[in-house]
């Protein structure tokens, strides 16, 4: 693999220029690595279902979440499911991120989280597949998914047990908070509408205020290609907002209905659980992830069961049973349980 080197504009921003497509991909993972270490490493405890391992109880219910939804599993599938060269790329990337985070690491936040109670484990050089968890992450995170559960919420608890509601003064009451804050745009200008004569693009996807910031400015050179734009720390390439030369692209948040979301009916009989399906029950696929915890007295496990019915993994309403082999059951009659259906 070639060399690659980084220069930095007045404004801070990377410029990384190589011989070849892998060694820029390098030089992309090292310059993230050494300016938002602390980002791509959260970004990374999350994908892999590890946050509380290094932040403490406050993050458990991301990673039961993250390993009931199968996060960890599916990026691994994806990066076995990449031809050779986007692997290689993808490789590439990461060998740049491990090699920068050998200082990246030395940062306040890392300090600073050094010194929380309890022990702090030690650091592990990134896995392949991880930039495929990290764009996941970032996804996740932007899905409706947690809007559809808050309306079944509703449906449950203002349906049923309150006949008389009336629906025109419910409206108004939610009215009060004010309009959807959700909202996006993206446009083009012919030259002849501009004053330079050239042609303008703008993907506004509105996305959620966050510090450090959900982009990174950077460009990226070689003599295939020389493209600047905004790149997801974490994840090789420019994948939303950037220019190369004569072409130009930009996205925009559609905050379209993308996941769905079922209500499953489980059982468990004799050890199996199965599923209500549209012909009659269906084998559930399912199993526990042990997840460490870090505490002041010390690492804690915490067991977390997961299911796959034949729409999707169940997020909601699982339980690890009584019994020497902890089959994973329903919570309990009363608590619904939700399978999710996202787009490959």
């Amino acid at each position: 693999m070639g060399s690659f080197e980084v220069l930095r504009d007045e404004h801070g921003i990377p410029h990384v220029r190589a011989g070849d497509e892998l060694a820029l991909a390098r030089g992309q993972g090292y310059v993230t690595a050494r300016d938002r270490a602390w980002q791509i490493e959260v970004d990374r405890w999350r994908a892999e279902g590890r946050a509380a391992e290094h932040l403490g109880p406050a993050a458990l219910p991301w990673d039961v979440f993250a390993h009931q939804v199968r996060l960890p599993c599916t990026a691994r599938r994806a990066y076995d499911a990449l031809d050779p060269a986007d692997r290689a790329w993808v490789d590439a990337y990461v060998e740049g991120v491990n090699a920068g985070l050998v200082d990246g690491r030395d940062t306040p936040e890392m300090r600073a989280l050094a010194g929380l109670p309890g022990p702090a484990p030690a650091h592990e050089p990134w896995p392949r597949w991880a930039p495929l968890g990290v764009f996941q992450v970032s996804h996740v995170l932007f899905s409706n998914l947690p809007h559809l559960l808050w309306r079944d919420h509703l449906v449950q608890t203002l349906g049923p047990a309150h006949p008389d509601l009336d629906p025109v003064r419910l409206l108004e009451v939610f009215a009060a908070d004010g309009g959807p804050t959700s909202g996006s745009n993206a446009w083009a200008l012919h030259g002849s509408r501009t004053r330079s004569g050239l042609p303008l693009l703008a993907g506004d996807p509105h996305r959620v205020l966050e510090l450090p910031g959900v982009y990174q400015q950077v460009r990226l050179a070689c003599p295939e290609y020389d493209v600047l734009g905004m790149a997801f720390p974490g994840v090789p390439g420019i994948s939303h907002m950037a220019h190369a030369g004569t072409v130009a692209w930009g996205i925009t948040n559609a905050v379209a209905h993308h996941v769905e979301v079922f209500r499953e009916r489980l059982t468990t009989l004799a050890g199996q659980t199965r599923a209500q399906g549209p012909n009659g029950t269906e084998p559930v696929t399912r199993g526990t992830v042990d997840v460490q915890v870090r505490h002041a007295d010390g690492v804690r496990v915490h067991r977390v069961p997961w299911a796959e019915t034949a729409r999707g993994p169940v997020v909601t309403g699982l339980a690890v049973g009584a019994g020497p082999d902890e089959t994973v059951v329903p919570t309990a009659p009363d608590v619904p349980t939700f399978s999710v259906r996202m787009p490959a």
